[in-house]
């Protein structure tokens, strides 16, 4: 089926479709997903395969890539919703619905409109045109939704809570329009500024006692996301063929050795194949029972180093429920 990037009436109702309250884990969809014909032309759409949520994440640039990939490595995290609808009316909290969150009293978000509004009365809000219900031949206009990127189901010794994260190429971004004739052509159609669009997104979280972070790649340590980008493919489906974790955690200086090396004694042990033994050593690394330095550059036939500094308590502020 033919798609269209620019907002339509057809775009808005998959949008709504997909984004309907209550799904979690695999049966999440995203509003925009990494395909042709959906993703922005000037995008690097991509998805990633995420064992845990046992379904793909779609990225629409490669810092949201970097941001995904180490929120879904991070062990309290038990959800994520990339490509999430900012409902333009009130609405629910993104935890209702789940077991996690039964008994639990959440305050529900304003909506778009409502929280434009106390901005300023003056700022427009996206719309579009539709037939109107009760008469096809009018033309009715409707609010369409702007789409966050990504927004992090966490869990901590109070309970489940959500963060959003605000993802953006350089600081820059969050207050200047990109200066590309694609954007320029688009102008007629994005009313508020950079700046606004991101005090929108702040405001529509707050309300909700969500914590909006601005989440840029200077933030992170290069060589660990791109560790993490790559050991994540590698981990398959999560499903181990025999649980070798006991073996990799016993065996004496196994963050001082290579993957090659510690995979040929774990194949000789447990009579798996190499390949199978390193894939189990991988997973062990993703699930942090190995604990091994990922701000160095890991390679096949070099020994790794043990673990120096935790990537999940130097960036515990990025997942902090609190500022």
């Amino acid at each position: 089926m033919k798609t269209t990037r620019l907002p339509s009436s057809a775009k808005l109702n998959t949008v709504f479709s997909r984004q309907k309250p209550g799904r979690f884990g695999s049966d999440y969809q995203p509003s925009i997903r990494a395909e042709r014909g959906e993703a922005p032309k000037i995008s690097h759409a991509s998805k990633i395969y995420c064992p845990k949520l046992q379904r793909d994440v779609h990225c629409l640039s490669l810092p949201e890539r970097q941001f995904a990939c180490f929120a879904i490595y991070h062990p309290q995290l038990w959800d994520l919703h990339e490509q999430k609808m900012l409902h333009p009316a009130a609405t629910s909290h993104p935890l209702s619905g789940h077991p996690k969150a039964a008994g639990l009293i959440l305050p529900s978000l304003p909506g778009t409109l409502s929280a434009l509004t106390r901005i300023s009365p003056n700022y427009r809000h996206h719309s579009i045109y539709i037939n109107s219900q009760e008469d096809p031949t009018e033309l009715q206009k409707v609010a369409y939704p702007y789409i966050g990127d990504l927004l992090l189901f966490l869990e901590d010794k109070d309970g489940p809570y959500c963060v959003n994260w605000n993802v953006k190429s350089d600081p820059e971004g969050y207050s200047v329009r990109p200066n590309s004739t694609v954007f320029k052509e688009k102008r007629k159609s994005r009313a508020l500024s950079p700046q606004v669009r991101h005090d929108l997104e702040h405001l529509y979280f707050k309300d909700g006692l969500i914590r909006t972070i601005d989440a840029t790649p200077q933030a992170l340590h290069p060589r660990l996301t791109g560790n993490l980008l790559w050991i994540l493919p590698k981990i398959g489906d999560g499903i181990a063929k025999k649980d070798l974790s006991g073996f990799y955690s016993d065996l004496p200086g196994a963050c001082t050795l290579s993957p090659q090396l510690i995979a040929t004694r774990a194949a000789e042990w447990s009579g798996l194949s190499i390949s199978e033994c390193k894939t189990e050593l991988w997973k062990c690394i993703w699930n942090r029972i190995l604990k091994i330095d990922l701000f160095q550059s890991i390679f096949d036939d070099v020994p790794l180093r043990p673990q120096v500094i935790d990537p999940v308590e130097l960036y515990a502020h990025l997942f902090s429920r609190e500022e």
